[in-house]
């Protein structure tokens, strides 16, 4: 078997066409861990293809980073849109990409970021000459641009929020979790420390008012830039199984590979995994509905929301 490398991987500039394939393949809309393993199957590579990391940053695939930043660039010329938090949906106009002939479809693609790419530097110029305050915004804007990537829709509270989970300690990470799984009304006794089996709480999961059923839940403090791998989700998921869980959850700041995903569901109890993404969204969810959870929701005014008045 020839094991691939990083010259395998194609370049982000080409894995937009097979991006729209692949979302296409999966009904038009994907969440975004799915579209990875999707383009892989449209370009018939293999699955080791995802374990090809960067040297200075040996948890973050290539694969995954360079589907995230064609994802961002598809977004940014009119392909995808994003209707809701870490979901894309192909547009009418990439569905009319779609139907072109694979090489017209390229070059379609290409002139559509072309476009894009002119018009944001004749806005930057024209900013750069009417202030230097312009000129600082620009600035930041060229920055967001240069590092679009997988995580081009965090906002800052979220990079902050997680940054801030990741100084604590894991024990209070885990206790932190706990509170907030006990909020979202699991009744969860904390099992962490020596001799804990890979279990960090075991309790009880409401179906609805009458049915409960046993939950085995596993926090790990990684690196919000870091990725967890199949294997520890399936020693999660056989723990879980030896304490007689039927349903288990697995939380960390970090992401999953899509190898990860796919053992979370192999076998029981199934995994319902929390990254750091989807647990900003919980903590900011709650935060709604005005439970203490770390974060203040600062109220802003919406100008544009009333100029559908004036009409």
């Amino acid at each position: 078997m020839i094991i691939p490398t990083k010259t395998d991987i194609p370049s982000s500039r080409k894995l937009k066409l097979p991006i729209l394939k692949a979302m296409r393949d999966l009904g038009g809309s994907a969440q975004h861990h799915q579209i990875p393993e999707a383009v892989l199957r449209v370009l018939s590579l293999p699955e080791e293809v995802l374990d090809i990391t960067y040297e200075n940053r040996p948890e973050t695939s290539v694969f995954v980073t360079r589907v995230g930043f064609a994802r961002s660039e598809c977004k940014l010329v009119g392909l995808l849109e994003s209707p809701h938090r870490g979901l894309s949906l192909i547009t009418d106009e990439g569905y009319e990409v779609l139907a072109m002939p694979d090489d017209k479809a390229n070059e379609k693609i290409f002139e559509l970021f072309r476009k894009y790419q002119k018009a944001y530097n004749i806005r930057k110029e024209q900013l750069r000459a009417s202030s230097e305050e312009a000129a600082e915004e620009t600035e930041d804007e060229e920055d967001d641009l240069s590092m679009l990537d997988e995580t081009e829709e965090s906002n800052e509270w979220e990079r902050e929020l997680l940054s801030r989970l990741h100084e604590l300690s894991p024990q209070a990470f885990e206790k932190f979790v706990l509170y907030l799984l006990r909020i979202l009304e699991l009744e969860l006794e904390h099992v962490g420390g020596p001799g804990d089996e890979g279990i960090d709480g075991i309790g009880l999961a409401p179906i609805s008012s009458v049915i409960s059923e046993k939950v085995a839940v596993q926090v790990k403090r990684f690196d919000p830039d870091g990725s967890i791998g199949r294997s520890v989700v399936a020693l999660f998921q056989h723990d879980a199984q030896n304490q007689g869980a039927q349903r288990a959850i697995l939380v960390t700041l970090g992401r999953y590979s899509p190898a990860a995903r796919n053992a979370a569901q192999a076998s029981t109890p199934t995994v319902n995994l929390i990254d750091g993404e989807k647990l900003c969204a919980i903590i900011y969810e709650q935060s709604q509905n005005n439970e203490r959870v770390g974060l203040r929701l600062v109220p802003q005014v919406d100008e544009q929301f009333f100029t559908r008045f004036e009409a």
